[in-house]
């Protein structure tokens, strides 16, 4: 996750919660912006942001980095986030 930290550094995105304490790391909500709002006026993403995103993705068991290289940026950070989720029912953590 440092490398995705580091290629969405510099870049701010608004809490999904703001009246409450948020939990989302900066570049998790940088993703969240880019999945469930990509009409907002964010930059379309680099290259190193999106190889970020596929090394992401292909961290995790059972998501393949090659079925996301053509994707749109919406579609790319909610791989990541799928990604993210799946890791952590893989883990029991909900």
């Amino acid at each position: 996750m440092k490398k995705l930290d580091e290629a969405f550094a510099g870049i701010t995105a608004p809490c999904c919660n703001p009246d409450e304490a948020c939990a989302c790391s900066g570049a998790e909500r940088v993703l969240r912006v880019y999945a469930y709002r990509p009409d907002t006026t964010l930059p379309a993403m680099t290259e190193d942001q999106r190889t970020a995103c596929l090394d992401e993705i292909g961290a995790v068991e059972g998501y393949d980095r090659d079925h996301w290289v053509g994707s749109t940026d919406a579609q790319l950070a909610g791989g990541v986030l799928s990604a993210w989720q799946d890791y952590c029912r893989d883990l029991g953590m909900f």
